[in-house]
This record gives structure tokens, C-alpha cells and sequence, in this order.
């Protein structure tokens, strides 16, 4: 089982061009489907849709609805390629469908609430400077966590005003980097260990001086919203969503906002985006030809 793992994995990478969370995430799971098939006694090559459903239906009552869609996703990817290499004779994964997701609007920090949290490194140690830098460009450029951690040295122009990023399937954008997300990287780079021998061309690096996980990012991210006393869940990505919020609340353009988060398609910026009530009212008062007559 282990090399249809790997040629899964393979398959992944270079055929589908899936992210490398997206690799992580389906070879696990395609990992546990498997696993479930060893306890049941159950060959792969024998698989009906009456065992796919009961294999649903043992993790359903634990998991969220996008942990689902996600798995029953890495599910049919994993069959699809499983019948292209003739390991099974019939897909009977191609007819399940993905549950629909509750579209949850991630929580976002105000302008006041940002500026207390990207203060809040004492930038006086490597390790302040560099989370500094990190929470300066999640706010500066909206990227998501897995492009932040696969960020190396040359990602970044000299000047530091423009960063290259590589998105989902491999697809690559430039970002621009605002001042103060500039100011925060040189102060972070004089103060980097040069020559590391574990990841010499990773950006963000850990105390060991190998690159940063997501999880790690993600506990750095924690550490500052509980230091600067933020009654908020704020992850990463609720930094990207503050990103676009506040772009848009400045007057951006929804397809401005869309080509640097480096989304595909309108709708899904739509939804990380939005405005309040009273920014609403704001413009429809200044910009409707009647509204105040």
C-alpha cells in the first residue's frame, strides 16, 4: 500500500498540481481510508459504494461539514486515479456527492485592533523582528499560510517592495509589499542567521534554523493576539480576510482585491470580503444621486 501512496502522491503533485497543503491533506486521508479498509477486512480492488458510505458515515458525526466536503474530495480524487492505473475496476466514488459548506465569515481585527496586534513584537530580540515581519505581511499582502512558509530569500525583490508568491496549482503572482511590511523585513533580515544548515534559503526561519511550519506561524500568531489582549479567534487567515476587509472598506476594487489573493474566481472574494452596515450607508450617502433629497 505504501507505493499507491507514493504514486498517489505523485499523481497529486505533478498531474493535478495540487498545493502542497492539498498534498498533505488527501494523502492522509487517502491514508485513513485505507486503514479503515484493513480493520473491515476489506481488499481495495473490492470496494462498493455501500462501503464508501459506511466509511463516510463512521467519521461523519465528528467532523465539520468542510472537513467532510474535504475528505470526500481527497476520496474521489484518490479513486479517480485508482481506476486510471487499472487498480480497480469501477469508480463508485464519481457518484458521492460533497456536502455543501456552511460559508462562515472568518473573524477580522478593525484598523485599531490590527495596529495594537502588529505592535506587539518586542523587536528587539530575531525572533520579535521576525514575527513582526510576519504579522506586517500577512496585513501588507493577504497571502495565505502555506505561500508565507514557502517563502526563501529571493522571493523578495532587493528593496523589498514586491514579493512573488506561489499559489494554489502552482500558480504564481507578485505582491506589493507597503512600507511598513518593507521596514519590518529589513529589520528582520540584518538580524537573521546567516548560513543556517538546515534551510539556508527559507525566509522565515525557527529557532533551529530550519524553515518555519504552518503550525508554528499559526502559534506565533496566537502568542500576539493573547499578548495584546484581543477577545477574538484570529488565525492567519482571519489576517488575510482583515487584509481584503480593509481594502475594500478603502475603496479597492473587488477584482483588484481578487488578483492579490490570487483567487480564481470573483465569488470566492465576495465571500471574503464584505462591508459594515454603517461604511454602507457612508457611501450610499455620498455617491447616491437621491439619497439625501
Amino acid at each position: 500500500m505504501n507505493s499507491l501512496i507514493e504514486d498517489f502522491a505523485k499523481y497529486l503533485k505533478f498531474e493535478k498540481g495540487a498545493s502542497k497543503l492539498t498534498q498533505r491533506s488527501y494523502i492522509y486521508d487517502a491514508r485513513e481510508f485505507i486503514k479503515y479498509l484493513e480493520q473491515k477486512k476489506i481488499e481495495l480492488h473490492i470496494v462498493k459504494l455501500s462501503h464508501l458510505r459506511a466509511y463516510l458515515g463512521s467519521i461523519y458525526t465528528d467532523k465539520e461539514s468542510s472537513t467532510m466536503a474535504r475528505k470526500l474530495s481527497a476520496l474521489k480524487s484518490f479513486f479517480k486515479f485508482l481506476k486510471r492505473e487499472n487498480h480497480i475496476k469501477d469508480n463508485h466514488a464519481e457518484v458521492l456527492s460533497i456536502p455543501k459548506k456552511r460559508h462562515k465569515l472568518p473573524s477580522f481585527l478593525n484598523i485599531d485592533e490590527i495596529y495594537i496586534l502588529l505592535n506587539s513584537p518586542n523587536v528587539e530580540t530575531m525572533h520579535g523582528a521576525r514575527d513582526k515581519s510576519i504579522l506586517e505581511l500577512f496585513y501588507a499582502t493577504g497571502m495565505r499560510l502555506s505561500e508565507l512558509v514557502e517563502l526563501n530569500l529571493k522571493s523578495f525583490e532587493k528593496d523589498f517592495s514586491r514579493v512573488k508568491v506561489l499559489g494554489k496549482r502552482n500558480k504564481e503572482r507578485f505582491i506589493p509589499v507597503g512600507r511598513a511590511a518593507s521596514q519590518a523585513l529589513k529589520a528582520y533580515i540584518k538580524v537573521r542567521k546567516n548560513g543556517i544548515q538546515f534551510s539556508p534559503e527559507a525566509f522565515f526561519l525557527s529557532q533551529k534554523g530550519s524553515r518555519l511550519s504552518g503550525r508554528q506561524v499559526a502559534r506565533i500568531v496566537d502568542k500576539y493576539i493573547m499578548k495584546a489582549s484581543l477577545n477574538k479567534k484570529i488565525s492567519p487567515h482571519s489576517l488575510r480576510h482583515t487584509f481584503a476587509t480593509h481594502l475594500l472598506e478603502n475603496g479597492a476594487d473587488l477584482r483588484a482585491i481578487q488578483e492579490l489573493l490570487g483567487h480564481v474566481n470573483l465569488s470566492t472574494t465576495q465571500r471574503y470580503t464584505h462591508l459594515s452596515v454603517d461604511k454602507l450607508m457612508e457611501v450610499y450617502d455620498k455617491t447616491h444621486p437621491r439619497s439625501n433629497q
